[in-house]
């Protein structure tokens, strides 16, 4: 890891509450820099399955509008 790096990591890891690390570095022996790795891959997992919940969600409410408009017709 270069000094660039490090001391970028070690901004974001002065910026966030501790509360908000603490469960990652309990994981990850008390390493900061694992912690925020584990932090930023969690973030990353996080964002896949959000995408996919939107995905599944508008394929929902599409399926419920077709099927509640075909079958609440109005009939002239």
């Amino acid at each position: 890891m270069t000094d660039g790096e490090q001391s970028h990591l070690k901004a974001v890891y002065n910026a966030l509450p501790r509360s908000r690390l603490q469960p990652y570095l309990n994981e990850c022996g008390h390493n900061p820099f694992a912690a925020l790795r584990l932090y930023a891959w969690n973030s990353r997992i996080s964002g896949a399955l959000f995408e996919t919940l939107g995905h599944f969600e508008i394929m929902l409410r599409n399926l419920l509008d077709k099927t509640l408009t075909e079958r609440h017709r109005f009939k002239k």
